[in-house]
């Protein structure tokens, strides 16, 4: 006879306490994992579209990529739209 029918037949509590413990062991490894997952697709994987390169590495380099753009942008590139000016040189910066 199948142990679940032996626990049914002689004390069904233990039997829907065993399974509630069960399954909160599931779902508690379920979530670990899932979370294990996300991190590792998140941060450490490579990814393609980033040149081959991880999230989070990709994260800083495009800050920096972009810090240096901007100030590009606003410090040395000349403006059709004024004049051909450069923009901080035409703004007075905030005190």
């Amino acid at each position: 006879m199948a142990v679940k029918a032996v626990l049914m037949k002689t004390n069904p509590a233990i039997l829907k306490t065993l399974l509630k413990e069960l399954n909160q062991n599931i779902m508690a490894t379920l979530k670990r994992r899932l979370n294990e997952f996300v991190d590792y697709y998140n941060n450490k994987r490579y990814h393609e579209s980033l040149n081959n390169i991880t999230p989070a590495d990709g994260g800083l380099e495009l800050y920096k990529g972009l810090k240096g753009y901007f100030h590009y942008y606003n410090n040395e590139l000349a403006h059709q739209g004024i004049g051909r000016q450069i923009p901080a040189k035409l703004h007075k910066k905030a005190a």
